[in-house]
């Protein structure tokens, strides 16, 4: 039988996960609920499309969107908003075969995989893709523009730093 490595240790969970609602094992038990909670079980995709397709949707609608990862240090973050990352010797498939690599992309996190949404609805949309096969002339395809501003934001330790800034740089306010 395959043993749970934390069990062996005298560890147990002490967070339950169930959609919408985390519960912490404590006496009394606590839960909380938020709009989504992911566990250790979801996987890129499945992350994808509960949380990143509603937000990325309504961005394309006109409002404004944002996508946040909290959890404690080591809590896979990072690699559920970027997926695995090139220099990770513990995600190189060459070193470990059944670790998600790269290239796959099964294994690309949010960032990716919202940004590929957003500008595939940009290019469908100047191709005229979205419209019906013979539109009226008034829905016809137009030159248009599109504009698509983002931040990549981390808050640490409560300072926030923009991690879309070229290294090196001496301003590290967002606006």
């Amino acid at each position: 039988p395959s043993h749970d490595p934390s069990s062996l240790q005298g560890y147990a969970k002490g967070v339950l996960v169930d959609g919408r609602t985390v519960e912490v094992q404590r006496k009394p038990p606590a839960s909380y609920g938020y709009d989504h909670v992911c566990d250790e079980h979801q996987t890129q995709s499945e992350i994808f499309e509960s949380v990143g397709v509603p937000v990325t949707d309504a961005f394309l609608e006109g409002y404004h969107g944002c996508l946040i990862a909290y959890g404690q240090t080591g809590a896979g973050k990072t690699f559920t908003m970027q997926g695995p990352g090139e220099v990770d010797d513990n995600l190189d498939c060459d070193v470990n075969p059944s670790a998600p690599c790269v290239d796959d992309p099964n294994a690309q996190g949010l960032i990716p995989r919202v940004l590929q949404r957003i500008f595939q609805r940009v290019e469908d949309e100047i191709n005229g893709s979205l419209l019906h096969p013979d539109p009226p002339i008034d829905q016809r395809p137009c030159d248009m523009q599109f504009t698509v501003k983002c931040s990549y934001l981390e808050i640490y330790n409560e300072q926030v730093a923009d991690l879309l800034l070229p290294v090196g740089s001496t301003s590290n306010n967002p606006t």
